[in-house]
């Protein structure tokens, strides 16, 4: 039995700045998307998955077209650790910045 698992990785930095977010979201969200139209299914991590990993869901999710409250509030409630410690600063603001660039 195969169970056709695929990896993909991507390094970001720890701690991440808006920066390395702005770089990485369009890839992640490539990734994601090309995934999911193929049928697959997508689990993303880091090493906490409180920030970093939560981070991109959101991104993805923004690219979709979900606004970015209701993006993060579906993260954090698929993902309760999520955003709940680290520099969240950083993390709303690369995410702000990210919808602006997606709008």
């Amino acid at each position: 039995m195969s169970l056709r698992i695929k990896h993909q990785g991507l390094k970001l930095p720890d701690p991440t700045e808006v920066d390395d977010f702005l770089s990485a979201f369009p890839v992640i969200c490539k990734m994601i998307d090309n995934e999911r139209k193929a049928g697959g299914k997508v689990y993303l991590h880091c090493t906490a998955g409180m920030s970093r990993s939560p981070t991109c869901a959101m991104a993805y999710l923004i690219s979709t077209g979900q606004a970015r409250e209701e993006a993060r509030k579906l993260v954090q409630n698929a993902h309760e650790p999520a955003w709940t410690g680290g520099d969240v600063e950083t993390l709303e603001r690369a995410i702000h910045l990210w919808q602006k660039q997606t709008r």
